[in-house]
């Protein structure tokens, strides 16, 4: 999944003058929905790159609704992408654009550990189903092997309690496991 990471391209265009009243500049279709994001108008004759955080909370709006997207529709946008539609010129004059090196970078989820009260808990986003909790006994040489807890789902977190008993010594890792 992409979700938390961002889509970056190069553009280019001819000429800066004023922009189109349609100021969908990137669109992504997916599962019947439709999300747009207006990026800021900076770009100019040389090529210039551009990013969009793939997250609710970072200027995209549903639409159908012209209020953002909650987590839920982002997710489920990028789980089931069909169309990714980029302007590419950005001005109400004939001109030539340009479009390069477009690409949907993901970030890792991050895993974060607690105590509750004598009970270790490790979490991390439910976004992030192509992850699997790993634990180890030693680092040198490392024994790594899957966990064996299956991940409970709360507040769109996975949640993992794992049985240790006082005294063991164990070092957990989130691994990618996607093909």
């Amino acid at each position: 999944a992409t979700y938390g990471g961002w889509i970056e391209f190069d553009l280019q265009q001819s000429s800066n003058d004023a922009p189109p009243a349609d100021t969908r500049d990137i669109i992504l279709r997916g599962s019947g929905l439709e999300l747009f994001f207006d990026r800021a108008r900076e770009t100019g004759i040389p090529w210039q790159s551009y990013k969009a955080r793939l997250d609710e909370s970072k200027g995209w709006v549903n639409f159908a609704t012209g209020l953002p997207p909650t987590r839920r529709q982002m997710l489920t946008v990028l789980s089931n992408l069909t169309e990714i539609l980029i302007r590419a010129e950005c001005s109400s004059s004939p001109g030539v654009g340009g479009l390069d090196s477009v690409a949907l970078v993901a970030v890792p989820p991050r895993v974060a550990a607690r105590m509750s009260g004598n009970t270790l808990v490790i979490e991390w986003p439910a976004w992030g189903f192509n992850y699997q909790l790993e634990s180890a006994t030693t680092l040198f040489p490392p024994d790594w092997h899957p966990a064996g807890e299956i991940p409970d789902i709360v507040n769109d977190m996975k949640t993992v309690t794992p049985n240790i008993s006082t005294g063991d010594r164990r070092y957990y890792r989130l691994r990618n496991v996607s093909p």
